[in-house]
Order: C-alpha cells, then structure tokens, then sequence
C-alpha cells in the first residue's frame, strides 16, 4: 500500500484557512482592545487611590493636631505647666 500526497487545492480549504486567520486576527484585536481598556481603568483606579491616600494621610495628621491640643488642654487644666 503506497500513499501519494496530492498539492492540490481547492475552494473550501482556502475558505476555511481564510476563516482560521480571521478568526485568529478578530481575537488579536479584541484581546488587545480590551486590554487597553483594562489599562485606561486601572491607571484611573490608581489615580483616585493616590486621592485617598492622600486623603487617609491628611486625616491621620488632623489626628496627631487634636491628640496634641488635647494633651496641651489637659494641662492646663490641671495647672501643670
């Protein structure tokens, strides 16, 4: 039993090639759209996180000023100087 290999081809298997290849291109530049979306949202997400933080930090100062006008009241108070 011998094989042969014939070259030729026809209409269908260039179809099905040219779909594999569209196929393949439309997940590429969807993958890559959302991508880039996913960066634009991330780079947003980190920019109101760097709000926050400074935020956060701002109140954890207001804090530190009130512990130590309390801690002045305190004293006065009670006649310590």
């Amino acid at each position: 039993m011998q094989m042969t290999f014939d070259l030729s081809v026809n209409l269908g298997q260039m179809i099905t090639l040219f779909g594999f290849l569209a196929g393949g291109i439309g997940a590429f530049v969807s993958t890559r759209a959302d991508l880039s979306a996913q960066a634009r949202r991330l780079s947003f997400v980190e920019s109101e996180m760097r709000k926050q933080t400074d935020i956060l930090v701002e109140f954890a100062r207001q804090d530190e000023r009130l512990r130590a006008f309390e801690h002045r009241l305190d004293h006065l108070e009670h006649g310590v100087a």
